[in-house]
């Protein structure tokens, strides 16, 4: 029979439990994770759980998919968790059959139902109207848009387009619901005319007004039937520019697009975007802006730092010289808005660039404006307004000063002081103390002689004659105590 040793199975056991009880299940919540990236869901935020103190095993929450999404199969090689869309999945019919009687044209699309998301369609058709600027896309819902239904399921439709105006241009597109909602296929635009497509053509507003560098650019929603074959700006000093003035081309395509023209400084100008393709060029609608004056240098104001009480660190960045070289720089402030440099002002060195400006000799609890500011040969240039305020002042002890001793006699004397500052804090107590001994303290003898600053007078009494003393005038605060010089005198016989 095999003898059982119980003290190493109870010393197994222990060590078991022990390292079972060393393990705990652990959360953290993470901004972000690669698994739960997909767009479709309601955020990226992650929660991981793992186990600490043993081997982890670690597992990965996601935020639920957006509504009209269910959870699907991870994919690629980070093991993205995706949301399939429970929307129908669908296209537009090319425009065809433009039908012209008078002013009244009618039309035919309709779309390609691919997918139902594992809903049925109840409901198809079309939505249709009339394109602006900026293009609003129509949907089942809007108020002037005019919807056809046609059947429901998968597959094909064909619908017709009642009620065009001639020579308008319109947007339409594809739709089908299920019980998921509403889905809609690609947008396409077309004029209600002889049969000829068009593009629609947006004109970006120009952002930056009154800069040397203009930023320019629109959107091309949909090609009109004929590739893009060339897109851009277009612009004049006269209003309505066309190609045949100024143009830069940006690609071909639709979609959006930017481009920074050649422009004179100090003029007004018009600007459209462009689209070309085999029927012809099509024109946004027209923006009007300003080009900066001329050689004036531009720059930007850098936000103050390292404010305190009578100091503080700004600067600025010269981004172009405006076509000369920039003799000097820095900033200039004051206590009222846009500042020039005939108010207070720092040179910091010339050129372009950034460079830092540092402020002394400021007012405590005061607001301040500040511009940096260029110049060169034809003038001054300014960055934008920036202001900051300083700090309180520190609070320190009194400033005090003693009195000369007067009206000696052998017991009695008079003496006092001035309290010239209070260091930011209220002066609770002032007087004189007094000692036989060189710079006496309020731990000697004292006399108390109201509070705040200015001066006071002090009595000293009850002293022995022939006897030569030491007193200071003092003043406390939250601070501390502070002392006058000391003054001595000899009491009379």
């Amino acid at each position: 029979m095999i003898k059982t040793d119980y003290r190493i199975l109870i010393l197994v056991m222990y060590s078991l439990v022990t390292l079972i009880n060393s393990c705990s299940e652990k959360s953290e919540e993470e901004p972000s994770c690669i698994e739960c990236s997909d767009p479709n869901r309601v955020s990226p935020i992650c929660r991981v759980t793992f186990l600490s103190g043993c081997n982890e095993n670690r597992s990965t929450f996601c935020e639920p998919c957006k509504p009209g999404y269910i959870e699907g199969a991870s994919s690629g090689q980070d093991n993205v968790r995706k949301c399939i869309s429970t929307y129908a999945a669908l296209t537009t019919t090319t425009i065809t059959n433009i039908t012209i009687n008078g002013n009244s044209v009618t039309a035919t699309s309709g779309g390609v139902i691919t997918g139902d998301g594992g809903n049925p369609v109840s409901k198809r058709g079309v939505c249709f109207s009339k394109a602006t600027i900026p293009l609003v896309l129509p949907t089942t819902t809007c108020a002037d848009c005019i919807i056809t239904t046609n059947g429901s399921g998968k597959g094909s439709f064909v619908s017709t387009l009642n009620g065009l105006m001639r020579d308008s241009n319109y947007v339409v597109r594809a739709y089908a619901t299920n019980s998921s909602g509403t889905a809609y296929g690609n947008a396409l635009t077309f004029t209600a005319n002889n049969g000829i497509f068009s593009p629609v053509v947006v004109t970006d507003p120009i952002a930056n007004d009154y800069a040397l560098n203009i930023t320019a650019g629109g959107t091309i929603i949909g090609d009109g039937g004929s590739p893009i074959t060339e897109r851009g700006v277009c612009w004049s000093t006269t209003a309505n520019p066309t190609i045949a003035n100024s143009k830069l081309a940006a690609g071909a395509g639709t979609g959006l697009f930017t481009c920074q023209p050649t422009l004179l400084n100090n003029s007004t100008y018009y600007l459209k975007a462009y689209a070309t393709n085999i029927n012809g060029t099509y024109y946004g609608n027209q923006v009007v802006f300003n080009t900066l004056p001329l050689n004036v240098p531009s720059l930007t104001t850098t936000a103050a730092t390292g404010v305190t009480f009578s100091a503080a660190t700004l600067g600025g960045n010269v981004t172009n010289n405006g076509g000369s070289a920039v003799t000097a720089r820095g900033v200039c402030y004051s206590t009222t808005l846009n500042p020039t440099i005939a108010d207070d002002k720092t040179l910091n060195g010339s050129g372009t660039g950034a460079f830092t400006s540092n402020l002394s000799g400021l007012t405590a609890s005061t607001t301040y404006h500040v511009r940096a500011y260029a110049t060169n040969s034809t003038g001054t240039g300014y960055g934008l307004d920036q202001t900051f305020t300083t700090a309180a002042p520190p609070i320190t002890a009194p400033t005090v000063t003693t009195t000369t001793v007067t009206a000696i006699t052998s017991t009695d004397a008079v003496s006092g002081g001035n309290v010239t500052s209070d260091g930011g804090a209220t002066v609770t107590a002032r007087g004189v103390c007094y000692s036989t001994n060189p710079n006496p303290t309020t731990a000697n003898f004292k006399t108390l002689d109201g509070s705040g600053t200015g001066t006071f007078s002090s009595n000293l009494i009850v002293l022995s004659p022939s006897t030569t003393y030491h007193v200071r005038a003092y003043a406390t605060n939250s601070i501390g105590t502070s002392y006058g010089s000391d003054l001595q005198f000899t009491t009379a016989p």
